[in-house]
């Protein structure tokens, strides 16, 4: 889509961000392109992320942001079992779980449906939550202990798309989702405490945001 850069100014944009880049990478692009200093975004996404990212260009529009924030967001998500990571998804340091049965379809869907509704979350360690003024990954590449937040949040739905419970060599399970949330839901604490209860192990491999409220992905610009 090609777009005049003086139609994203004062808007709300459905900005496509692609895998590899920060949620602020996109942010610093469109001032680049519009010349407006004051633009910001709903919902952070993280650099192995992709998907919607919603982003406002101008005062008014950024003061809209924030009911932005409070609409459902819908992902694609896929959960490698096995393995613990360091910071709950394919970047951190892995630590490797044995573990003797592979959860069958019907043992992964029970475990699945104990977290939807409201349930009691514990923030990724490196996380932008902020632990006494100081954003939690910032300490948490310090080296520094701290204990992880923990907040009620919502999950509205959670349907198996597909999973591969083969287990050979270093070919562990893979559970792929399709999930909708309420504000706040960290997907790569969902990752890890569904591989807690299933007592695999488990970490976010991919993910994929496909809406938040009425912004969907397929109608979503690439920059």
């Amino acid at each position: 889509m090609r777009v005049n850069k003086t139609d994203l100014k004062n808007k709300l944009l459905n900005i496509y961000k692609p895998k590899g880049v920060s949620s602020f990478d996109v942010v610093r692009k469109i001032k680049k392109m519009t010349g407006e200093k004051k633009v910001g975004h709903a919902g952070t996404l993280d650099p192995l992320a992709e998907g919607v990212l919603v982003v406002g260009v101008g005062r008014e529009a950024t003061k809209q942001l924030r009911f932005v924030l409070e609409e459902d967001k819908e992902y694609i998500a896929e959960i490698k079992f096995g393995y613990y990571s360091t910071t709950d998804d394919e970047e951190g340091k892995k630590t490797k779980i044995d573990f003797k049965k592979i959860p069958s379809l019907k043992e992964v869907q029970k475990v699945l449906e104990t977290f939807i509704g409201d349930i009691v979350q514990i923030s990724p360690t490196y996380s932008a939550i902020k632990i006494g003024g100081e954003r939690a990954y910032k300490k948490a590449r310090r080296g520094e202990k701290f204990t992880s937040p923990s907040r009620i949040v919502t999950i509205k739905e959670i349907e198996i798309l597909k999973y591969k419970s083969t287990l050979s060599a270093d070919k562990f399970p893979i559970l792929k989702i399709r999930t909708v949330v309420g504000s706040g839901t960290y997907i790569r604490s969902l990752a890890r405490e569904v591989g807690e209860k299933l007592k695999t192990g488990g970490y976010l491999m991919s993910l994929v945001r496909t809406r938040i409220g009425n912004y969907k992905i397929e109608d979503a610009m690439k920059l």
